[in-house]
């Protein structure tokens, strides 16, 4: 899980128990209310974070060399 820069938001990796996929939940942390519907993921989510700008940084842990996907809410 991770934190905006401003405090605002909450992203949290899920992961299913067995097999592949995943999601990322942001969160309302005044609220704890969900901000949206869960983001899915292909690959196994391995972590979130959110660098200086804001996007969410989603790791997936998907092939043999592993993948980075970016994923900015609201943005294409």
């Amino acid at each position: 899980l991770a934190f905006a820069p401003d405090g605002q938001t909450l992203a949290v990796a899920r992961r299913p128990m067995s097999g592949d996929g995943g999601s990322v939940q942001q969160y309302d942390p005044a609220t704890g209310a969900a901000a949206g519907p869960a983001e899915p993921y292909p690959g196994r989510v391995a972590d979130v974070a959110f660098p200086p700008d804001g996007p969410v940084v989603v790791v997936e842990g998907g092939g043999p060399a592993g993948s980075l996907t970016v994923h900015r809410p609201g943005r294409p």
